[in-house]
């Protein structure tokens, strides 16, 4: 049963990541449009925005074309990646409910040490990676962890709304109360200045709870 949850997770996690690139893609693409003219060397850049400045004053309506052009598409990137974001988290939570059950029940009392253990893996981490690559023989080793790493930062969000949710909206369902949080998570993560501080939250919360539930279930087994 579990071996089938961690199947259906990885899938949804793929076609997820799928989704996000495909956003990413045509973000990237409003910043083609807007900046297609950027040159390679230095002075391509300076005649660049030089041009921009021009644009700017004479009131270009081109000019004008290409930032509604790149807005759009920002919006568009940003809509696809939060409902994508939502309908795994959802997911997440109704495979593994009893683990957002008991970790939201042990918040109080374990914050400090979740964000504690998750400092020292965000920090300590990539330093053990990189050692593992130079090491040769410990490449296959480093590509797993950096995998992980990797995976862990991408649902960061999805965990902490998970839980802000079932803290704040609690007059709500569950599930509702789930897609809610994920929606205020990842409103915070796009609002200038505070977005650094609520994705460091998000990370730190859900490295060091991962590892931390993950430590205790092998100590119980031992």
């Amino acid at each position: 049963m579990k071996n089938t949850k961690i199947f259906i997770l990885t899938i949804l996690i793929i076609l997820a990541l799928s989704v996000t690139v495909f956003a990413n893609e045509a973000d990237s693409l409003s910043s083609l449009l807007q900046y297609d003219k950027v040159m390679q060397t230095l002075d391509g850049v300076e005649a660049y925005f030089r041009e921009i400045t021009t644009n700017i004053n004479s009131g270009n309506i081109e000019y004008g074309k290409y930032i509604k052009y790149a807005y759009r598409f920002s919006l568009i990137s940003s809509i696809v990646s939060t409902i994508t974001s939502i309908l795994v988290g959802v997911l997440m939570y109704a495979i593994f409910k009893n683990y957002f059950n008991n970790l939201e029940k042990t918040l109080e009392d374990l914050i400090g040490k979740y964000i504690l253990v998750g400092i020292g893996t965000l920090t300590a981490t990539p330093i053990i990676i990189l050692l593992l690559i130079i090491s040769i023989l410990g490449i296959p080793v480093g590509l797993l962890m950096s995998v992980v790493y990797g995976f862990l930062i991408y649902i960061c969000p999805m965990v902490t709304g998970i839980i802000l949710g079932k803290r704040v909206f609690t007059s709500q369902s569950e599930y509702i109360q789930v897609g809610l949080g994920i929606l205020v998570v990842k409103i915070l993560l796009i609002v200038p200045f505070i977005n650094t501080i609520a994705w460091f939250a998000c990370v730190l919360f859900t490295m060091g709870s991962a590892i931390l539930t993950g430590y205790n279930k092998l100590s119980k087994r031992n």
